[in-house]
């Protein structure tokens, strides 16, 4: 199967721009490792961290390939120039093909990924000769038509082949297990039994051919790419307009030791990066960084919580890590004991006096934990409704957020004790909530709490891997709570409903700033839904949009710009939304529109920004004419261009008139049109 699509060029460098038009997809690969390098005939491809860009020695000119602006797929695997062709052959880790020109073409070829097979579809390496590109599999040799784009021939061979090459008219296959088959070209290839085991062979001819990594090495290496370093962004968080990521790693679900790092997207897309050879300094492991807050008091003041303990910075510097040696952090019970490597501490928050929250997972006596950073102070806050049993405390506690009401709430995603729990640090009350029943009386069997955020109406919305599940304030104190599946009715004529997200895994949840949920998931993408709950607006997949994974690790927004964060465990990319959070008051200085001016050639939306919680907004011609108006998406209204007979409206300069929803308070901005 075929799919072309032309490829959008970004072209000179990898930087953003603050503001992009609602509906815009970006994605933010990591080029930290320099893995295969092929010159074509204008310009140099690189795969790098499995992501794909190139360079344009005459120029210097980057251009960044992805899947938002054309490539098929992601992780990326190997890369080959056909010169015959002129095109570039990329294969995805999952057997997936695209051929890209030069010309910024690019030509799906799918037919290994979409075949049904028990055979091993890893491709170990590429061979071109003339117009062909013969493919190492898992089970023997591919052979693509790069010129016409199209699977030319399969040779099953039933054995993995690791490298092929032809010399002299003979094709050989080097095997998996250092044994090498050949077969004369012109032979009938496809019987299996024409290829026969040789040692009468030039080893050179496997040779792997270095000349474009050692040419293009020496410059590639020193680009200046404004990029993440690592493409793992298991936890997010906004503050100040600034992006923080960390990691992630170590939990259930992703126990892969991590590089501990934390990067962050500056204001102007910049990409900055905290210290990070710590495990030099400490001489313990520094990975599987999970979580991080923001000193209140002091902004460039963060800590940050995972595997390894706590670590705290200063305008991105490394200053102290804490573990069970100077501080009341203890080993996780299942691990020998003072392993600093397992002082594992997933959960941290900042509450709004400046004191650091944290939960001492696994651990034998200890569980909640505050830190005074102006007095240094550590104090233990144990509860025994916090402990699993009587020699660990619970297992992966995580999600820890403040409630408007300065209530400190977190959950347990584990299936042992899957639970949530609210805490008062004022009285030191703890709520426990490990029994999950629906207003239907059903008792829900879960195998993890994952993730919560509160609306605001003070409900709080909650992960896990039966679906979304919302407490409301008036079950918060009862001794047994009803936890909400909303009902969504089918509108069918049946009178029937069905439970919101059912069965659904839940890991991430956010709210934008219309009252909109956004959920991600395990392995169903990401999901917007309505304020009333009744309504998706959109489900995202990887199949349906330029979503690099269905698999969500994390999920964040940016209310001044609406932008919303997925960190997949492909890399991290973002889709700008039509909401921003509204804002307390309107202000002449706030509300504006972009683009402003409005190009001929500009066919998106256009944005008016800095509005109040349904605000009135009306745009007008010169001459003092309605052509648009409607109320504010929370602090957001968007305009088509159209006026009411939805025709493009002529050239001119158009006030935007704004109220608050109450009428007493107004302002106005202009936009002009270009046609």
């Amino acid at each position: 199967m075929k799919r072309i699509i032309s490829l959008l060029i970004l072209l000179t460098s990898l930087s953003v721009i603050t503001y992009a038009a609602i509906g815009t997809w970006r994605t933010y690969m990591a080029y930290g490792e320099i893995q295969e390098i092929a010159e074509a005939s204008e310009e140099v491809f690189v795969l790098n961290s499995g992501n794909l860009f190139s360079y344009n020695p005459n120029d210097g000119g980057i251009t960044e390939y992805n899947k938002v602006n054309g490539l098929s797929d992601v992780r990326m695997s190997h890369i080959s120039w056909n010169k015959s062709s002129q095109r570039l052959v990329a294969i995805y880790a999952n057997s997936n093909i695209d051929i890209i020109s030069e010309g910024a073409e690019v030509t799906n070829l799918s037919d290994i990924y979409d075949k049904t097979m028990t055979d091993d579809k890893t491709i170990f390496s590429i061979y071109n000769y003339g117009q062909y590109a013969y493919l190492s599999i898992g089970f023997g040799i591919i052979k693509l038509n790069v010129k016409s784009n199209e699977v030319s021939a399969t040779y099953n061979l039933g054995q993995a082949v690791t490298q092929t090459a032809i010399s002299n008219s003979i094709i050989y296959a080097r095997l998996k297990d250092g044994n090498v088959l050949s077969a004369p070209l012109s032979s009938n290839l496809l019987d299996k039994a024409v290829w026969q085991p040789t040692t009468s062979y030039d080893p050179s001819i496997f040779n792997i051919d270095t000349k474009d990594w050692d040419k293009w090495y020496p410059t590639i290496s020193t680009l200046q790419l404004d990029a993440p370093r690592y493409n793992n962004f298991g936890f997010m968080k906004m503050y100040g307009g600034r992006l923080y990521t960390c990691g992630g790693g170590c939990t259930q679900a992703a126990d892969m030791m991590r590089p501990g790092t934390i990067q962050v997207m500056e204001h102007d897309g910049r990409w900055t990066f905290f210290e990070d050879h710590i495990d030099t300094i400490t001489g313990y492991s520094f990975v599987d960084i999970n979580c991080l807050d923001i000193d209140p008091q002091q902004p460039a003041h963060v800590f940050a919580g995972g595997r390894t303990g706590i670590y705290e910075f200063l305008d991105g510097h490394f200053v102290k890590a804490y573990t069970n040696d100077n501080s009341p952090l203890q080993t996780a019970s299942t691990v020998p004991h003072n392993n600093k490597n397992y002082v594992v501490t997933q959960a941290v928050k900042f509450d709004d006096g400046g004191d650091l929250w944290c939960f001492n997972s696994i651990a034998p006596s200890q569980s909640l934990i505050s830190y005074n950073c102006e007095q240094h102070k550590w104090t233990s806050y144990h509860h025994l409704q916090l402990m699993y049993d009587k020699t660990r405390s619970l297992e992966n506690v995580s999600s820890m957020i403040l409630s408007h009401d300065n209530q400190l709430w977190f959950c347990n995603d584990y299936w042992r004790t899957p639970s949530l729990y609210r805490y008062n640090p004022t009285t030191d009350d703890l709520t426990s909530y490990t029994r999950f029943v629906n207003e239907d009386g059903s008792v829900l069997t879960l195998s993890g709490v994952k993730c919560m955020a509160e609306d605001k109406d003070g409900n709080m919305w909650v992960g896990t891997n039966a679906g979304p599940l919302l407490l409301t304030p008036e079950e918060m104190d009862k001794p047994n709570p009803v936890f909400e599946q909303v009902k969504v009715p089918r509108q069918d004529g049946s009178g029937l409903a069905d439970y919101l997200l059912n069965g659904v895994s839940i890991t991430a949840i956010a709210i934008d700033g219309s009252g909109r949920k956004w959920f991600a998931s395990e392995t169903n993408g990401v999901y917007l839904i309505s304020e009333d709950n009744y309504n998706q607006i959109y489900h995202f997949t990887r199949t349906t949009s330029p979503l690099l994974s269905d698999n969500i690790e994390s999920l964040v927004i940016n209310d001044e710009s609406g932008e919303v964060f997925f960190g997949t465990d492909a890399g991290l990319c973002s889709f700008v939304s039509d909401a921003t959070r509204p804002e307390e008051e309107l202000s002449k200085d706030k509300v504006w529109a972009y683009p402003n001016p409005v190009s001929p050639e500009y066919t998106g939306l256009i944005t008016i920004v800095g509005l109040t919680l349904n605000a009135q907004v009306k745009i007008t011609t010169p001459t003092g004419v309605v052509v648009a108006e409607g109320i504010s998406n929370g602090g957001t209204f968007t305009w088509d261009g159209t006026d009411r007979n939805g025709r493009r409206v002529a050239s001119g300069v158009y006030s935007v008139l704004v109220s608050t929803e109450s009428a007493d308070d107004g302002v106005v901005c202009k936009v002009a049109v270009i046609k």
